[in-house]
């Protein structure tokens, strides 16, 4: 009876670590009542039933499942969580027995182990009630290179013991479950490591495209600037054609024309006054000028862009970009009359909508659905991988991308959607 409580001790001092560790509270529901059920019917086998003992390691498969299915917290935040649980666990008791044994060293070993879990117990729901194990996880699993060395060092504990076996001419049981772990957690380092390497490109994207384009924002905001001292001056000579008109008609038609031009010279500030973000802004005033200088023709129609978007401004931009590039690429190779790209943006009740068009021939509906073949494309080979690759992004954020042939003014346009539920 009290071995059966030293254990249901045991398990629920893993139970409230984990939960400390994640900043949750327990919850006694199937999950967590199999979980230590099954811990005490694999020890009690083993106990009861000569068992091999190295049997014993596989509660922290058992554990590892639990806090797996329970939490639903992902492959990293599990394998810490499991780690730092075993290990203060580990501490705890073997502070507690060296206490107990200095007070009471003739005292019966099981009312010790009874003793020793139940302090456990204590002091890890007490941390769980101050936040003080959760805080300390937090660091940790912000902290990849502390993650990752905290993996090495277990894996290295555990490969220590398997050279310790290279004495004998076999392998136990105990052996295979320990290359089993060691397995298992050499994975899981070299699947952070390999993330760790992708986040370090990609802070290098987002460091170059941060400098380009807040550099061309800030462009954008002197040329403003400038056009706003040639206001004045615009107004006077609209106002002065008063006197050098000789007809009514004549008038409407150089007011007319002028209005268009400073219009269209203006065009700059509508990127200003729809964009609430300067990285974006700043794209598609850079974009604006790589595409004129490809002797094409661009034009805004942009509804108010607020952020935050359900995608980040990073992944607006790769996903835009693509479109945009896409729609040069296949206006630069062909021999349109006009050759035009329209860029835009609409909120439609529960969807944020951007859209890039080019003018176009129209295409079939089977052309169409290969263009979202992963390498295929009309301009060329290889070049299907990015509109794949915004659909899998969309795809994460519950969004879509779609193609269509649309009419303009009676000229004919190939347009891509690029749809994102509205974040509220």
């Amino acid at each position: 009876m009290v071995r059966s409580l030293g254990l249901l001790m045991e398990m629920l001092a893993i139970v409230y670590g984990v939960a400390a560790f994640f900043g949750k509270k327990v919850k006694y529901d199937i999950k967590t009542v199999s979980f230590i059920m099954s811990e005490i019917l694999l020890t009690t086998l083993i106990n009861e039933y000569d068992l091999p003992v190295y049997l014993l390691s596989l509660s922290y498969f058992l554990a590892y499942i639990y806090v797996l299915s329970e939490y639903k917290k992902g492959i990293k935040p599990t394998t810490l969580s499991c780690i730092l649980t075993f290990g203060i666990v580990v501490i705890l008791q073997q502070s507690f027995y060296i206490a107990i044994f200095l007070l009471f060293p003739k005292q019966d070993e099981l009312l010790n182990i009874l003793l020793v879990n139940l302090g456990c117990l204590t002091v890890l729901w007490i941390l769980m009630h101050y936040q003080m194990l959760h805080k300390f996880y937090g660091l940790i699993l912000k902290n990849r290179k502390i993650y990752i060395g905290l993996l090495l060092f277990v894996c290295i504990c555990i490969l220590i013991n398997l050279l310790e076996a290279k004495d004998c001419n076999y392998l136990s049981g105990k052996d295979y479950l320990e290359v089993l772990y060691f397995t298992g957690l050499v994975t899981v380092v070299v699947i952070e490591w390999q993330r760790a390497l992708a986040e370090t490109e990609k802070r290098k994207a987002e460091m170059e495209i941060n400098k380009l384009y807040y550099a061309a924002y800030e462009e954008l905001i002197a040329l403003v600037r400038d056009r706003q001292h040639d206001l004045k001056n615009h107004i006077n000579t609209i106002y002065s054609m008063i006197y050098t008109t000789h007809s009514y008609e004549e008038l409407v038609d150089r007011q007319k024309e002028y209005c268009n031009f400073v219009l269209e010279s203006g065009r700059e500030t509508q990127i200003l006054l729809r964009v609430d973000n300067p990285l974006l802004a700043g794209f598609f005033y850079q974009k604006e000028q790589e595409i004129r200088d490809q002797g094409l023709q661009i034009e805004y129609r942009l509804e108010y862009i607020a952020f935050p978007l359900a995608a980040s401004e990073y992944e607006m931009i790769e996903m835009l970009g693509i479109l945009v590039d896409n729609a040069v690429e296949a206006l630069a190779a062909s021999d349109l009359p006009d050759r035009k790209i329209l860029i835009g943006y609409e909120r439609e009740e529960q969807w944020d909508i951007f859209s890039v068009s080019n003018t176009s021939r129209a295409y079939t509906k089977e052309e169409i659905e290969r263009f979202f073949q992963r390498n295929y494309s009309s301009k060329g080979k290889g070049r299907g991988i990015g509109l794949d690759k915004i659909r899998r992004k969309l795809r994460e954020r519950d969004g879509g991308i779609k193609a269509e042939n649309v009419t303009e003014q009676g000229q004919q346009y190939l347009r891509f959607s690029v749809m994102l539920p509205v974040k509220r």
